[in-house]
């Protein structure tokens, strides 16, 4: 017969490269889905205002029902069009190809530039609706919701980080439903005393 093992860990299993004992994730691993979980916070916090209540802005700035409601399904169609398109982005490598360190980053990069280019759309949004003409407010809109659609790389960028843990991707995610949630009564609460 074999001989017994007497080693004072039990290896449980793989954490993003690093081995678990007794199902204790290394301080990397816990350190990723910690941010993991943060980052689909501030996904889920930051579409809320605009998603929930973008209705009642449209016609505060003068807007029809009819014409709020265009907007809100030109934004979706152009979501819907353009999310592909970012995730070829992030599989084409160009950021590498320009600087190879920086291949590690590649999605982070891209899912940064929709940020910061969605929210430059937002602030013509908020300062120009009011003077320009409708199809002038569905143009930035549909340019806006194009460069938003890169968020979806947050979901990519947080199944990355809980891949091979204990945790998976459905904990991580779970924040961003929290904050959708929280943030949704927060924002309704600031609207209604508005």
């Amino acid at each position: 017969s074999p001989p017994k093992r007497t080693s004072s860990a039990s290896w449980s299993g793989v954490v993003g490269g690093a081995v678990t004992v007794d199902g204790v994730m290394d301080r990397e691993a816990a350190e990723r889905l910690r941010f993991a979980k943060l980052l689909s916070f501030a996904s889920g916090a930051s579409s809320v205002a605009w998603n929930k209540f973008s209705v009642l802005w449209f016609l505060a700035v003068g807007l029809t029902p009819a014409q709020a409601g265009l907007l809100k399904s030109l934004g979706q169609l152009a979501k819907v069009l353009a999310q592909p398109t970012w995730a070829a982005l992030a599989d084409m490598h160009i950021i590498a190809r320009i600087n190879p360190k920086l291949e590690a980053s590649q999605i982070h990069i891209l899912a940064i530039f929709s940020l910061l280019m969605s929210l430059c759309m937002m602030e013509v949004m908020r300062v120009q609706a009011g003077h320009m003409p409708f199809a002038g407010i569905a143009v930035v809109r549909t340019v806006w919701a194009t460069l938003n659609s890169g968020n979806t790389l947050v979901d990519a960028m947080v199944v990355q980080m809980a891949h091979r843990t204990r945790e998976g991707y459905g904990k991580q995610r779970l924040w961003g439903a929290v904050a959708m949630g929280s943030m949704s009564i927060l924002a309704g609460g600031l609207v209604f005393r508005a």
